[in-house]
């Protein structure tokens, strides 16, 4: 990723710049959950380590609560992802990124509504962010799940708008909106859009990139997906 050797580079130039440490985990937590990377619990227990060492140069610095707090959330530690986040904008009210994120683990562990709450202010806070196509993704799965299949297909759809709209999530996330109003025609087109960009995407992939607090925490979303196809 070049990304992660710019930052690498800089931390080269100066070993004191906390941010580039924390932002190589975000790096890290990306490979994964795109799965560009065979290595996930390398990637990850590397994530957390690169964080915990921008916590010892500066403690205060949210880039690095934001990214252990996604890495968590990746393994499962949805109390200590919530903390994270939750300490991240205690010192950056601001950070739309943390919203966003705080949004994920909370949707993930259950709490919809405070979910969208969290998504909702990430985009009333930077409208333009380079995230978007993630922060209104993540909104409509929020309203899928809470079977409002109708919003799933606004939010979908206006995700796949962004300027940068590549990935196969938002694909997915449509497909599973449209299959669960048994719109299968357009669900299985959606799905096929998620195809060409990630062919090997499975359930099973699905299942590990967003593993949930309750047992079939995310079984309305996942059975739209099933039903539009994809195995």
């Amino acid at each position: 990723m070049v990304a992660r050797d710019l930052f690498q580079q800089a931390i080269e130039l100066d070993p004191g710049f906390a941010t580039a440490y924390a932002y190589q985990t975000y790096c890290n937590y990306v490979l994964v959950f795109l799965g560009y990377s065979e290595e996930r619990d390398r990637l990850l227990e590397e994530g957390k380590q690169l964080a915990k060492k921008a916590m010892e140069i500066d403690v205060r610095d949210p880039v690095a609560h934001f990214a252990i707090g996604r890495i968590h959330m990746m393994q499962g530690d949805h109390d200590e992802s919530i903390a994270a986040l939750k300490y991240s904008l205690e010192l950056n009210p601001n950070f739309a990124q943390s919203y966003f994120g705080l949004g994920f683990v909370l949707m993930l562990a259950g709490e919809l509504e405070e979910a969208r709450e969290m998504l909702q202010t990430a985009i009333r806070l930077s409208p333009r962010d380079p995230l978007m196509v993630a922060f209104t993704n993540l909104l409509a799965m929020t309203f899928i799940l809470q079977e409002d299949f109708a919003q799933g297909v606004e939010w979908s759809k206006r995700s796949l708008r962004q300027p940068n709209r590549i990935g196969h999530f938002n694909h997915a996330t449509l497909a599973s909106a449209l299959a669960n109003l048994d719109r299968m025609e357009e669900a299985r087109e959606a799905l096929q859009g998620a195809l060409i960009v990630k062919p090997d995407l499975s359930i099973a992939f699905l299942e590990k990139i967003l593993p949930t607090r309750h047992k079939d925490g995310l079984e309305i979303y996942l059975s739209g997906i099933r039903k539009a196809g994809l195995t």
